[in-house]
């Protein structure tokens, strides 16, 4: 996997995974903040990706688990 491919991928699902995020806390600037994250844990690990998942479940599955602390409904509940 090349850094070219990760950039169709920053095209293709940031979008998507704004539009979860920015549902996920209400807050936009923390959502673009997280889809940023997410985009820097994946090229961090982009070596790991072998093609048994879509490259969206995998950004997906980065998504929750680097910004999983900072994930918080916009009530601070935690739910969600």
């Amino acid at each position: 996997m090349d850094k070219t491919q990760l950039s169709k991928w920053v095209n293709d699902f940031t979008d998507d995974l704004y539009q979860r995020a920015r549902h996920k806390t209400g807050d936009p600037h923390l959502a673009s903040d997280l889809v940023q994250d997410t985009f820097m844990a994946a090229a961090e690990s982009l070596e790991d990706f072998r093609n048994e998942s879509s490259p969206k479940t995998w950004l997906f599955a980065i998504h929750c688990v680097a910004n999983g602390i900072k994930h918080r409904s916009p009530s601070g509940s935690g739910m969600g």
